[in-house]
């Protein structure tokens, strides 16, 4: 995020910038990684890595500090409706299969629903899914590739 708050001051100005959760503002902000992506038109490309799934299925099921959630979201929306205001804009999921916080079939499940959107916009290739053999943690995998072709390569 600081790439694009640096730049803020320059609202003329088209800013890229990629917004990774547990890298960009910490793996106990979730909420925050994906709403801000979501209405933040100046961030043209996204990872969300392991933190992404379901709140009733990661954040609702644990004990997880109250910056995990939006209070009385769930009433409107899960995780995946609001990642699906991200398309048609580039993102990358990534999920650990042994990631004890956000369960991988969890994961795989929002990712669908996410999917759908980006579909109805014509947009199927710009949303990629790094599912890895890892806990909670960046794979990187795919990060780095995904970050140079659509902020590189456009």
């Amino acid at each position: 995020m600081r790439p694009l708050l640096a730049n803020s001051c320059w609202p003329t100005r088209e800013v890229q910038s990629s917004h990774t959760a547990p890298a960009d503002i910490g793996p106990h902000h979730v909420d925050r990684a994906v709403s801000k992506t979501a209405i933040e038109p100046r961030i043209t490309v996204s990872i969300l890595s392991g933190a992404f799934g379901s709140f009733r299925s990661s954040i609702m099921s644990t004990i997880h500090c109250e910056c995990n959630y939006l209070p009385g979201i769930l009433q409107d929306a899960e995780m995946a409706d609001i990642a699906a205001l991200i398309a048609p804009r580039p993102l990358l999921i990534e999920n650990g299969t042994a990631d004890p916080i956000f369960p991988v079939a969890e994961t795989v499940a929002a990712c669908q629903e996410v999917a759908k959107a980006y579909a109805l916009l014509g947009a199927a290739e710009r949303l990629e899914q790094d599912i890895f053999v890892g806990g909670h943690q960046f794979s990187g995998n795919k990060a780095f590739d995904w970050l140079a072709r659509w902020l590189v390569d456009g």
